[in-house]
């Protein structure tokens, strides 16, 4: 490699930053890259709480709640934050919610407009 360290494994948070390790740049072993072979679909977002739980925080409409803070990354330097971003609002379409909604629970959540 041209830059870093050889690597059996490598995370990435989004599509962006694994595209630079396709095999025509060189960058990863041929055959390892392909439809499901070479990042994981489904990330996990985990909602951590106080000792106790004394706000009873149980998903993301509990932390649009009033009163409650959140601490998350920047989505403008973390892949992590963006995958938060889309957790909070596809958690709203899936229970049947419009756009709109998903939009503003997103924002009552990540930008803490209440």
């Amino acid at each position: 490699m041209q830059h870093g360290q050889p690597a059996d494994y490598v995370a990435f948070s989004l599509e962006p930053d694994l595209t630079r390790l396709v095999p025509k740049f060189g960058r990863c072993r041929a055959g390892t890259a392909g439809p499901r072979r070479d990042w994981c679909p489904s990330p996990v977002v985990v909602i951590v709480v106080r000792k106790g739980n004394p706000k009873k925080i149980t998903g993301w409409d509990d932390l649009a709640k009033s009163g409650v803070k959140i601490v998350t990354p920047d989505p403008g330097s973390s892949g992590s934050a963006k995958w938060n971003i889309l957790a909070a609002y596809t958690h709203v379409l899936a229970r049947g919610g419009t756009d709109a909604e998903a939009g503003d629970l997103s924002e009552e959540v990540l930008l803490q407009r209440r």
